[in-house]
């Protein structure tokens, strides 16, 4: 089944760049945020695109890019967040880079960074790969991120999905 919405063309003509730019199997990186929710079918508005990979692949990416690059990459840290990132604009679009992000435990320390290979996904997106965070652990990285409606539309979308094509 093809769950994948569209993109704004805008959007589209970016995420192409970076894919052409910055093959994922040689930088590793996905798509994440509501780009990458988008593309496996969760109806959600977007007005960036979000990049992650570790640090490594985010200053890398900032190089290749840096014609674009707006904001070099550095430690960012929020109450629940930390992670470095960066922002480059691609055709009028923000994309912002995020790279190790870790989130805080309940007892006040940070979560090692995620291995994104664990959770990555592919999706097929107008004729080509698209690497995307899986749905399951979309839905817990927003949970944790206090972020409960999105949460809940990533979630809705997986109860659908088992409704229509049980195993």
């Amino acid at each position: 089944m093809n769950f994948v919405l569209e993109l704004p063309a805008a959007h589209g003509e970016a995420l192409i760049k970076i894919l052409e730019t910055v093959p994922p199997d040689e930088i590793p990186w996905v798509l994440t945020g509501s780009g990458g929710l988008r593309l496996q079918g969760v109806g959600v508005p977007i007005n960036d695109l979000d990049i992650q990979s570790d640090r490594a692949g985010i200053e890398l990416i900032a190089e290749r890019f840096s014609d674009s690059l707006r904001v070099p990459p550095k430690l960012k840290v929020s109450p629940l967040l930390r992670s470095f990132m960066g922002e480059m604009e691609l055709g009028g679009i923000k994309v912002e880079l995020i790279g190790d992000m870790q989130h805080r435990a309940k007892n006040g320390s940070w979560r090692e960074p995620v291995n994104l290979l664990d959770h990555r996904h592919w999706v097929s997106w107008d004729g080509r790969q698209v690497p995307v965070l899986d749905l399951h652990y979309e839905a817990e990285a927003y949970t944790r991120m206090g972020r409960p409606t999105k949460a809940a539309a990533i979630l809705t979308v997986l109860a659908s999905r088992d409704l229509k094509d049980p195993e």
